[in-house]
């Protein structure tokens, strides 16, 4: 025999020996499968739904103490620093390296 007919029976084989353990596998209908399936993708969808409510609750908390955070900073007046530095002392000493 040829190599090309050998590999060619090889692969026919194995497909058909893999379609049939599928179905010793696996014998339920198709309404099985669909509705298997259906549950799956209800399932796979609902924890979607909850995972992208609780990142949309956690980005609108970040949203609101960054929101927070910088409306503290805008009403705090800007300070007088002719006030803040008033108490302080600086001589001629204190600025050349002894």
């Amino acid at each position: 025999m040829s190599n090309i007919l050998k590999n060619t029976l090889l692969i026919g084989s194995g497909f058909a020996g893999g379609v049939i353990a599928g179905y010793l596998i696996y014998p339920v209908s198709k309404k099985q499968r669909i509705n298997e399936l259906l549950n799956r993708a209800e399932t796979a969808l609902d924890g979607l739904n909850e995972k992208s409510l609780k990142l949309k609750l956690k980005g609108n908390e970040s949203i609101r103490k960054f929101r927070s955070a910088v409306n503290k900073e805008l009403r705090q007046p800007i300070p007088d620093l002719y006030k803040a530095t008033e108490s302080l002392s600086l001589d001629e000493s204190d600025l050349v390296d002894v």
